[in-house]
């Protein structure tokens, strides 16, 4: 699922499940290390593609761009469109909060999206219309 939606095999099957996940649901083999490491990468390569495509640009202008790329939000929705909410949603995290304030933000949000690999109907006894996404999400994508 997760490696269809980024278009990469993961050679180590280990990996992409630590990087899916989240601290909640174990204390050693988490994304957090992944995380720390993305957010470099991801910071990086998005100043790079800033810096050649507005090369006129101040650096206060560059830099507002990128947080507005990199930020929670964007990060949220890009996982998302990429399908990789769905990797929250199944497994033994399904039932952790960060899953559970996830159907309510796919509700919220996207409310054409199913959301996931329980009904609807069960979806909206689990959180109110009001929850946002959870930074587990916008960390997948780091």
């Amino acid at each position: 699922m997760v490696e269809a939606a980024i278009g990469y095999k993961f050679k180590d099957r280990k990996l992409l499940r630590t990087a899916i996940t989240p601290r909640s649901v174990s204390a050693c083999d988490n994304y957090e290390r992944l995380e720390f490491l993305g957010d470099g990468v991801l910071e990086a390569l998005v100043a790079r593609q800033l810096y050649w495509a507005h090369p006129d640009d101040s650096v206060e202008q560059l830099c507002l761009k990128r947080i507005a790329i990199v930020e929670h939000k964007g990060l949220c929705i890009a996982a998302v469109r990429n399908q990789l909410h769905r990797a929250l949603l199944a497994g033994p995290w399904r039932d952790q909060p960060s899953a559970l304030m996830l159907r309510g933000y796919l509700r919220r949000h996207f409310p054409g999206e199913r959301v996931g690999l329980i009904d609807d109907d069960a979806a909206r006894a689990d959180v109110t219309s009001e929850a946002e996404a959870p930074k587990t999400l916008s960390d997948m994508c780091e």
